[in-house]
């Protein structure tokens, strides 16, 4: 990561690097049960499902794939497993 990003989203804690509490503020981390309905969902910016879609049928997968794709904002990223 270049320096001037580190030094401004992350803090210093001895020898290990925080994120700053503003931005930590701003970050909401959520489970759900990918098979079913996502319910309220807000739109978001980042979507990760590394190694998770690997676990379900093709028809399940496109499923799941819709309702993200119906959550995540245009310009929005999207992490998936290799």
């Amino acid at each position: 990561m270049p320096t001037a990003l580190l030094h401004k989203y992350f803090q210093q804690c001895g020898k290990e690097w925080q994120i700053k509490e503003d931005l930590r503020k701003a970050i909401e981390f959520r489970q759900i049960n990918l098979t079913e309905p996502f319910g309220s969902m807000p739109q978001m910016d980042i979507i990760f499902m590394r190694n998770v879609l690997i676990y379900f049928d093709v028809q399940t997968k496109q499923s799941i794939l819709a309702r993200v794709r119906r959550v995540l904002r245009p310009k929005g990223y999207l992490f998936l497993g290799g």
